[in-house]
């Protein structure tokens, strides 16, 4: 299995003194299966442990994962920083995964080794760090040919250079069956695209479950912005 980091999580890693061994360890119970979530797209979160210190109270990394294939350290932040990504975040780490997943040996082999800078005019305030690790991470992309101008603008602009979405709120039943319904979708089709089951699906539309995590982040980027939007 190739294992990657990117240059921003290199230097995360650096700083916050996390071992290759903590890294590996968290590669080893993807193939496992043992996978703390599921994101969607190619993605996963693991905990990863401080030194002296168990997982629970550590570090979550994001990684873009094709299991026995590929894995791509992108994101890292302590758990008392930041406990999940935002939605507009989860939405172009999704995009970046699929192309560090994508990609072929000759490309990942050309990405560039310094670090890039990101456009701060496109932002309205300093990023945080997840947001500054994902533009830097599609600038080095686009630079290679990995992101094409209308996917790099896409993401550098669209989902992390506007005004962040609203923090995640619960979301009916009825909403969600409308959702699905303006996107002219069927249950299955609607669950392979936020990466569910269509099973669940009819849970949420039922009532007798509620969507959490990055079920309920997916659905607010639809919410506010448009099926088009997780696309």
């Amino acid at each position: 299995m190739q294992v990657f980091k990117t240059r921003w999580f290199a230097r995360f890693v650096k700083r916050e003194e996390i071992s290759d061994k903590s890294l590996w360890e968290a590669i080893e119970r993807a193939e496992r299966g043992l996978i703390d979530a599921d994101l969607g797209g190619g993605l996963i979160k693991q905990r990863v442990a401080r030194q002296g210190a168990g997982r629970s109270d550590g570090y979550r990394v994001i990684i873009a994962c094709r299991v026995m294939h590929r894995a791509v350290f992108l994101l890292g932040f302590a758990k008392n920083e930041q406990e999940n990504i935002e939605p507009n975040q989860l939405v172009a780490a999704r995009k970046l995964a699929a192309k560090w997943l994508a990609a072929d040996a000759e490309q990942l082999l050309r990405t560039p080794s310094r670090r890039t800078s990101y456009r701060r005019s496109t932002m309205t305030k300093k990023p945080n760090r997840v947001t500054e690790a994902l533009l830097e991470t599609a600038e080095g992309m686009h630079r290679v040919g990995l992101l094409n101008d209308e996917e790099y603008r896409e993401i550098t602009i669209r989902h992390l250079g506007e005004k962040p979405l609203p923090v995640s709120r619960p979301i009916s039943a009825h909403e969600i069956r409308r959702i699905r319904q303006r996107a002219r979708m069927s249950q299955a089709a609607f669950a392979r695209h936020l990466n569910l089951t269509s099973g669940y699906i009819s849970q949420l539309e039922r009532g007798t479950k509620t969507p959490k995590g990055p079920a309920l982040a997916l659905l607010n980027v639809i919410r506010w912005k448009g099926f088009e939007a997780i696309l």
